[in-house]
């Protein structure tokens, strides 16, 4: 496929247009957009993005990027066929909250959003393999003694987890 050709950017309808693919990462829709902006008759249009995230994380990773599309931008994809769109890597949303994708009858999308973790919580997702481990070193000498509802308190007590702590992915599908 050429990829030159399968993201456009439409100043007229404010639709980022993407054509015959089958999954885009937000990541290169944020980069397709600055690049397109770059060019001489495009300077006069307001950015089609912003960007945030990407942060370094205690363990030498980096938070996914949040792309807001501004004003009035929004995705549209096409296709020749019923098929089926994956946006990943990240989180889209628009200025005002709004649907971030047009619908469309042939082409259903699906937006994979990450979720973001505090950085306590990231932190322990972190360290939960390590602490798990510590803690299955512990946990046969105490089932014995104790039911097991405390046992699974004693082990949220040594994580400092009240319920769950993050969801990795949600996906929202955009169809007709």
């Amino acid at each position: 496929m050429n990829h030159d050709r399968d993201v456009l950017f439409n100043p007229v309808t404010n639709e980022v247009e993407i054509h015959g693919r089958e999954s885009i990462s937000i990541q290169e829709l944020y980069n397709r957009a600055r690049d397109w902006e770059c060019f001489l008759p495009n300077l006069s249009y307001p950015h089609v993005f912003d960007g945030e995230g990407k942060r370094p994380l205690p363990d030498g990773t980096v938070t996914d990027i949040t792309a807001t599309l501004n004003r009035d931008w929004k995705i549209h994809a096409f296709s020749d066929k019923k098929s089926t769109l994956i946006i990943y890597g990240g989180n889209l949303r628009r200025h005002d909250n709004s649907e971030p994708i047009v619908k469309d009858s042939k082409v259903n999308v699906i937006l994979e959003q990450a979720t973001t973790l505090s950085r306590e919580k990231q932190y322990q997702a972190n360290s939960i393999t390590t602490i798990l481990g510590s803690c299955l070193l512990i946990i046969p000498f105490v089932v014995g003694f104790a039911p097991l509802e405390d046992i699974w308190k004693f082990v949220g007590a040594i994580i400092g987890l009240q319920g769950g702590y993050f969801l990795p992915i949600s996906r929202k599908r955009f169809s007709e």
